[in-house]
């Protein structure tokens, strides 16, 4: 499998958007501070269905509030975990990956960056 990550910056208008291909359709998730909607393009009938998502004053569209919401939950053992903490790990770096890779110009290979990673928590 293979995944692409695309991070940039200097844009007139910062957002969030995802994008997921199929055999018969693609759907589309565009989350800004002015707008948050799913676009669903059928590739059978060619129609294009909008679904608008209400916006949210919090931070990164309400994902803020909702993460500590679940981390409370969890240590009050009311409700298991999102993500367990490997998994937590793994997103942390990739974004650092990212970050990296933005500002070296390069492409990060994650098996090396993550060695790098525990090499350097070892100082700790």
């Amino acid at each position: 499998e293979t995944a692409v990550l695309h991070m940039h910056g200097h844009s007139h208008l910062e957002s969030r958007t995802m994008r997921y291909d199929g055999s018969r359709a693609t759907l589309r998730g565009l989350f800004s501070a002015l707008e948050q909607r799913i676009e669903i393009h059928d590739h059978v009938t060619g129609r294009r269905e909008d679904v608008p998502i209400p916006l949210s004053g919090s931070g990164h569209g309400g994902g803020d509030f909702g993460i500590m919401r679940s981390f409370v939950h969890a240590v009050n053992g009311d409700e298991t975990a999102l993500t367990n903490a490997r998994e937590s790990l793994e997103s942390h770096l990739m974004a650092f990956a990212a970050e990296e890779s933005r500002l070296q110009h390069t492409v990060v290979d994650m098996s090396d960056f993550r060695q790098r990673a525990e090499r350097s928590t070892a100082l700790l």
